[in-house]
């Protein structure tokens, strides 16, 4: 049977619709977190994020060497507040509230987190001003 340019052109059509169709399927079922679930306050307050980090204290340093970070700080902290973000899945985020012992290193395990971009920030106060260190790293 020989087709002619109508039927030819029917043919190309319905493939197309089912690619479409498919796609639409396919895509729909696609789980899209939100990086973050309060980026609109975030947002909001960033300013405040900029300023922190005007005010660049040197009090804590922090390094990732291998397997695990290395937290110091040259003062006490009594209320430090580390965070492990990940960018790809808000699900495998980790936060941890600590007490920096001045003149300590504190050592923590990265052997449990998933491979790929992470970012680690350290929130703390001092003299009723808030301090924050972001660093990323991939594991």
């Amino acid at each position: 049977m020989k087709l002619n340019w109508g039927g030819k052109l029917f043919i190309f059509a319905l493939m197309f619709m089912i690619f479409v169709v498919s796609m639409v399927v396919v895509i729909s079922k696609q789980d899209m977190p939100l990086v973050e679930q309060d980026y609109y306050e975030r947002g909001q307050n960033y300013q405040k994020e900029i300023d922190n980090n005007a005010n660049m204290d040197t009090t804590v340093q922090m390094n990732v060497v291998g397997n695990t970070l290395e937290v110091y700080a040259s003062a006490s902290i009594p209320n430090a507040k580390i965070k492990f973000y990940r960018p790809s899945n808000s699900e495998l985020d980790k936060n941890f509230s600590t007490q920096l012992m001045g003149g300590k290193k504190e050592v923590y395990d990265l052997s449990n987190l998933d491979k790929g971009k992470w970012v680690l920030s350290v929130v703390w106060m001092r003299a009723d001003k808030e301090y924050k260190l972001t660093r990323d790293f991939e594991r």
